[in-house]
């Protein structure tokens, strides 16, 4: 399943965490986002927060945040997911192609060759892309709403709060550079007790829409808020504020007891968020004007 440079990550959980087979999964995918209702939003948004489970778990979740990113002829997106299976200390990109049932999803070098340049933190390499879930589920979804996206695969397993403001500033600075969404892939809590996921979930998402990493990095710190994607979100924490977000708003929330109903046993909290800027309604902040970007750079 490994990838070199320029060969395709063949896609390893289809037909486990979701459809394997094209047809259904374009089905799947269209009835998720065709449930997800629009919402208007006070801003543009600079990107998402998605669960990474099954589709039958958090699927629904996952498309009320996919359902807030279409409208736009995406050119890139960038998909940040914490490391399940491996531990490496830097920021693992594939420079490769992604395989889906539904296709390929082509790499953007130009993008992944800019962040290399940036900061050596990031590094071309297959760790936490081999059998990587968190990543892989998000794809699907990214077919369906940006067919001619090219994707810049991040896999973290250093959490640390420098790792994650280098990863955060290094994005920023690219995005300023070459517009772009990112995604970034966490479930939130993990535990064997229905309400305490509901109190911990809350006190989590409060932390999030604050749109302040160091308060979200402070409390992880403390085990106040429980998530598996804390990397992912914490350097899209760092990268939105420097792309200008003000604050965030949650999508939706559930977990793995309500969406089964069973509230005994092993649950498993999910949310879609968006981080915002001021600006217009709604519209992505990869769309900045020329005057906005020589601001940010300037900035």
């Amino acid at each position: 399943m490994g990838s070199r440079k320029g060969e395709v990550r063949m896609s390893a959980v289809a037909g486990q965490f979701y459809p394997g087979h094209p047809g259904r999964l374009t089905e799947t995918v269209d009835r998720l986002l065709g449930q997800s209702l629009p919402r208007a939003l006070e801003g543009e948004i600079v990107g998402v927060i998605v669960p990474h489970a099954g589709y039958e778990y958090s699927g629904a979740t996952a498309a009320a945040a996919y359902r807030a990113l279409t409208g736009r002829d995406w050119r890139r997106i960038v998909v940040i997911a914490p490391s399940h299976r491996e531990a490496f200390p830097f920021a693992s990109l594939l420079d490769a192609p992604y395989e889906t049932p539904l296709g390929i999803i082509p790499p953007d070098s130009d993008f992944i060759r800019r962040l290399l340049e940036l900061d050596p933190i990031f590094r071309l390499s297959e760790a936490g892309h081999r059998q990587e879930h968190a990543l892989e589920v998000q794809l699907p979804f990214l077919q369906s709403i940006a067919p001619r996206a090219a994707l810049v695969p991040l896999v973290l397993s250093d959490h640390s709060p420098h790792a994650l403001e280098r990863v955060g500033r290094a994005l920023a600075q690219a995005i300023m550079e070459r517009p772009a969404m990112i995604v970034a892939s966490s479930d939130l809590y993990h535990g064997n007790d229905y309400e305490e996921c509901r109190r911990s979930d809350r006190m989590t998402l409060e932390r999030i829409l604050e749109a302040n990493p160091e308060r979200f990095a402070e409390a992880l710190a403390r085990n106040e808020v429980q998530a598996c994607g804390r990397g992912p979100i914490g350097a899209l924490l760092v990268a939105a504020r420097a792309l200008g977000a003000t604050h965030a708003e949650v999508l939706a929330a559930t977990n793995s007891g309500d969406v089964t109903g069973n509230r005994q046993g092993y649950v498993v909290g999910y949310a879609a968020v968006v981080l915002l800027r001021e600006g217009g309604a709604g519209r992505p902040a990869a769309a900045l004007s020329e005057e906005d970007r020589r601001e940010l750079l300037h900035l």
